[in-house]
């Protein structure tokens, strides 16, 4: 991967994301967690934080948003620093999981324009969900 948060100039992958609350990837998955329900139906946030996501997970949403990012950059009047990371992460996720709120919702960041734009590339990254696997770790399907 080539991409590099240049706000703080790290390269995104799984050894220098898991616990810094300023990086992006940290908020995409804070946002799913607390996003999603367990089999009870209470919010996954709950009993679990990011810690607990397989690091299977990590490397595929660590893919997701670069995927995501490199295609944002190709819209003439985005701009990821004015957008901000973690609203970028949160929305991509809200987004591509049809919570209801997401790109869309963000008329004071960006154009209606731009939002349609990453609105479609959110979904058509298609949905994920959370579930808690029998080894109190969480996974993605």
């Amino acid at each position: 991967m080539t991409w590099t948060q240049t706000k703080s100039n790290r390269t995104l992958d799984r050894e220098n994301v898991f616990f810094e609350d300023e990086n992006f990837v940290h908020a995409y998955f804070e946002c799913a967690l607390w996003s999603s329900v367990t089999d009870d139906g209470e919010p996954m946030d709950t009993d679990y934080d990011v810690g607990s996501i397989a690091l299977s997970v990590w490397d595929e949403g660590i893919s997701d948003i670069d995927q995501a990012l490199t295609l944002a950059d190709k819209i003439e009047g985005f701009d990821l620093e004015d957008y901000g990371y973690t609203q970028f992460a949160h929305d991509l996720w809200l987004t591509r999981n049809g919570h209801g709120t997401g790109f869309w919702d963000r008329t004071d960041l960006a154009s209606k324009e731009v939002l349609d734009k990453l609105t479609a590339i959110a979904e058509g990254m298609g949905s994920k969900d959370l579930y808690v696997g029998d080894d109190g770790t969480v996974y993605a399907m």
